[in-house]
Parts: C-alpha cells; structure tokens; sequence
C-alpha cells in the first residue's frame, strides 16, 4: 500500500470577534458604518475581505494586508485564494483611508477593476469595494461602479 504525505497545508485563519460585523450584508450603508470603527481610525492603510455565502451572510472576514500611510497593495490571488478556501459565492473589499477623504484612487480603481474580472472568471461576484475613513465611506456600488468596468 502506498502512504499519501501532504505537502502544503492550506490553513486560513479569521478573526473572532465578540461582538462579529452585521452577519447579512443587507446595504453599502450598514456594512460601511461598522468598518468605519473597525479600520477607519487605523494609522496605516488595511485592505479587508468579507466572503459571503448565497444569501450574503459573512462567513469570513480577513485582513489581507496592511499598507502605509497612504498605501496598501493586494494581488487578486490573495483574495481569491481566501474566497476559494471560504466557499465564497461573493466578496466585500474594503480599505480604509487615514486621511479621512474616502474619494478611490487610480490605483483604487484599478484594484477593482482587477478583482471584479477575476471574479468574474471564478463566477465569484465582487458585490462592493467600500473606502472608509473615520466618519465617512465610498462605495462603488452606491455610486454604480460596480459591473462598469
């Protein structure tokens, strides 16, 4: 008989929380404002992930990485790796701005742009990128980017 070793085990890691993020994603509006306490008073740009099931409940939620001052990067493999793992039938991106100006930048724009075609390959939809800042947000689906691209 012959012995089957893995070799790389994927793990993926969430966080848990006491008091977890709305666990429907039912609007732009009530996801933004617990993300706006969640990351919009963070120092350094962080880029979340939100998978979600059929219905849109959260089963996941990820930091995929942490930025700088005014900048955070992220490859659609890392998005899309954390979404195959949580059987993701769509996704939520989110940054924060530390400048308080929630406005998406060119690299914003392409970011979505990347993620939604991605998604779109792995019949993942990107239901929204929300931009937080301490008391505000920018949603590209509020604002009919979504699927424009």
């Amino acid at each position: 008989m012959e012995k089957v070793y893995e070799i790389v085990k994927i793990k993926q890691e969430c966080r848990v929380y006491e008091e977890f993020p709305p666990l429907k994603i039912t609007s732009s509006y009530s996801i933004a404002k617990w993300l706006q306490d969640e990351i919009g008073y963070d120092t350094q740009e962080n880029l979340v992930l939100l998978c979600l099931d059929t219905k849109n409940n959260i089963n996941s939620y990820s930091i995929v990485h942490k930025g700088t001052l005014n900048y955070t990067t992220c490859h659609p493999r890392d998005i899309f790796q954390r979404a195959l793992l949580s059987n993701a039938c769509r996704i939520l991106i989110a940054h924060n701005h530390p400048s308080n100006k929630p406005n998406p930048s060119k690299e914003d724009d392409i970011v979505t742009e990347n993620i939604e075609s991605c998604g779109k390959m792995l019949n993942i939809e990107l239901l929204d990128h929300i931009i937080v800042g301490q008391n505000t947000y920018y949603s590209y689906r509020e604002n009919n980017r979504i699927g424009a691209f």
